[in-house]
């Protein structure tokens, strides 16, 4: 678990918008939403019982919250009441609901995209793994129960399961990314401040997360009320190791995390339905020149693997080698500077990474490095480009991000061949984010002795951000030529 800061994205353009960005300690490393660790960040394991900090008092967090604690809201100019209904995109809809026949509880369900979500946490008292929180009956009632990883796994109700990894990603993706997706998915109640900021949860699709706090290894409790982990029923690494991904989000934060933490710790559990299951290859299918149909340019057709269209003109990507690994790059002239047409993925001996460490991630968005790496790691006879040169693809671009993402594996136009990728990032804590709906790229110019500018893409956003980031995240590389 850990503590999270915010920073602010600076957009080109007369649009100035504000992203929080968040990113939790962990054991280990998981896909998903997790960007920026602030320096007094803890990991679980330091959550023992000797710790005192004024969240472990259930007294601060447990206030029951029911049906008639939840004030009508409006939706659209039409009042509702949001403990049996949601506002989803102006329309007021109603919840599902089940039984769980093991106890006779009632839940609430929601259809997200694709997906059907229990809308609560899972309340089930199992026969052992399962704890309220301090202990407290109340708070079972409140934010459901917390479960070690191995009871998680096998305590959902009949047809409901334990989410995995990349269903979270597609839940995260729907609301938005993870740079939002906590405030359009936390309850609009039941949140407090715990004195780090405070943003409201705007419960935009009915998902209603509540924080229940955790349960260490050690039967320590803390954050209720601001804070809240649920587990995924992806193990970090190899079968049988000690550690299990989860998602977190915090009551100061507009985002998402995931990370890492020991099987034996206490988090909540969010079932979905097993109609719901998205396989693994539809989160992270790998990109080849083979799986790209052909695209017409004016009235041409062109292959997008080795040809790509500006100004209605087919013209062909150049190619070179990097001689350190044999490795093949398209490059395309944009204006008067040329460009890798792709992110660059060349192993150094330290600082670089794979998005959660898989190879075939490596292959299809290039590998991920910090600021130091990145600033030395282009071949010879390129470089990372400056703040400067940055502003010059992007001026020449129009401004527009949507012109310089690939239109064949995101949601840009790809007008000059830049082909532009969401690759996804590495937090300062060793979480991975966002693969598949936002990219970020470091420039070679310093904000500070330990922070340095990148440009950041993502899914539904038109234009191209700068952001200044702490130097030891692992962000993209895109080369230019000298």
């Amino acid at each position: 678990m850990a503590l999270f800061s915010k920073k602010t994205i600076m957009l080109f353009g007369s649009a100035v918008f504000a992203f929080s960005l968040v990113a939790c300690g962990g054991d280990s490393s998981i896909g998903g939403d997790d960007i920026e660790l602030s320096s007094n960040s803890i990991e679980t394991s330091d959550l023992s019982s000797s710790s005192t900090t004024p969240e472990n008092s259930s007294s601060s967090a447990n206030s029951e919250i029911s049906s008639s604690s939840f004030a009508n809201k409006i939706c659209e100019g039409q009042e509702y009441d949001p403990g049996t209904e949601y506002c989803f995109e102006g329309v007021i809809k109603e919840y599902g609901e089940f039984i769980d026949s093991r106890n006779d509880r009632t839940y609430k369900y929601v259809e997200i995209g694709a997906q059907t979500w229990m809308a609560e946490n899972l309340n089930y008292a199992a026969a052992s793994g399962s704890w309220c929180y301090e202990d407290d009956a109340s708070n079972c009632d409140t934010y459901g129960r917390l479960y070690d990883w191995e009871t998680a796994t096998e305590v959902c109700p009949g047809g409901w399961h334990l989410p995995s990894d990349d269903e979270w990603t597609a839940l995260v993706n729907f609301a938005g990314g993870g740079l939002t997706a906590g405030t359009a998915l936390k309850s609009m109640t039941g949140w407090v401040d715990n004195g780090d900021g405070f943003i409201a949860g705007a419960d935009d699709l009915g998902f209603s997360a509540l924080p229940g706090g955790s349960r260490n290894s050690e039967g320590s409790f803390f954050y209720a009320g601001s804070y809240s982990q649920w587990w995924s029923n992806s193990e970090v690494g190899s079968s049988g190791s000690s550690d299990a991904h989860y998602l977190s989000m915090m009551t100061s934060d507009a985002g998402i995390t995931e990370g890492s933490g020991n099987k034996n710790d206490g988090f909540s559990v969010r079932c979905i339905k097993n109609s719901g299951v998205v396989s693994s290859s539809s989160a992270n299918p790998e990109i080849s020149s083979s799986s790209l149909t052909n695209k017409i340019c004016g009235s041409q057709e062109y292959d997008p693997g080795s040809e790509y269209c500006s100004g209605g003109v087919v013209k062909e990507y150049g190619e070179f080698t990097d001689t350190r690994d044999d490795q093949t790059y398209k490059y395309v002239e944009i204006g008067a500077q040329t460009w890798m047409a792709k992110n660059l993925n060349y192993a150094a001996a330290s600082g670089n990474w794979c998005y959660k460490d898989g190879d075939s991630n490596c292959k299809t968005y290039g590998r991920l490095y910090d600021w130091e790496t990145a600033r030395n790691v282009c071949p010879d006879g390129w470089h990372l480009p400056s703040g400067e040169e940055w502003t010059v693809l992007v001026d020449f671009a129009g401004g527009l991000g949507i012109a310089l993402k690939s239109a064949t594996s995101w949601d840009g136009t790809d007008d000059y061949g830049f082909n532009a990728l969401p690759g996804g990032y590495r937090s300062y804590g060793g979480s991975f984010g966002d693969i598949g709906s936002n990219g970020y790229w470091w420039s070679a110019s310093e904000g500070s002795s330990s922070n340095a500018y990148s440009r950041f893409m993502g899914s539904d956003i038109a234009i191209v951000s700068e952001s200044n980031d702490n130097k030891s995240y692992g962000y993209s590389v895109r080369c230019v030529k000298d």
